[in-house]
């Protein structure tokens, strides 16, 4: 990871702040000093995201946005789809894509399990109504179900 050198690792006085030699943000409180998204770079490991890529010819190379696990401060620091968790860490929100339970942003409410109909796992709720929103489902079904056999029954 790119760590600032010279005046500018002096002047660490706040949590975020940029350094005028490298135009970089330097983040104190987790200790991490890399490149976010969309900012100048050289090699891979001068990036949070762990990718630098030139997108276009006469243009600079930059640093990607990050995906699972790679370190944020703002949810555009992470691919499209994800947020930035509690832990600083890009994240997968409920509903969207994983591959296993710690990929989702709240693992206390939320596992990474397969739903009928998708190729890729989802951040859902646990599948056997462990949650009140569960038992509430399950219980309109039943309801419903009961009350399509009174009628049939009639």
């Amino acid at each position: 990871m790119f760590l600032p050198t010279g005046s500018c690792s002096s002047r660490w006085k706040t949590n975020m702040e940029t350094c005028p030699k490298t135009h970089k943000w330097v983040l104190n409180r987790t200790g991490i000093g890399c490149a976010w998204s969309n900012e100048q770079c050289v090699h891979d490991t001068d990036c949070c995201s762990g990718l630098c890529w030139l997108a276009h010819e006469g243009t600079d190379p930059r640093c990607t946005r990050g995906s699972i696990a790679k370190s944020c401060v703002f949810d555009y620091h992470c691919k499209d789809g994800l947020e930035c968790g509690k832990s600083y860490q890009c994240c997968s929100p409920y509903w969207q894509s994983c591959v296993q339970t710690k990929d989702c942003c709240d693992t206390e409410k939320y596992i990474c399990r397969s739903v009928t109909g998708f190729i890729y796992k989802k951040c859902l709720y646990p599948a056997h109504g462990s949650t009140a929103t569960g038992n509430i489902s399950l219980l309109t079904l039943l309801v419903g179900f009961s009350l399509c056999v009174t009628r049939l029954s009639v």
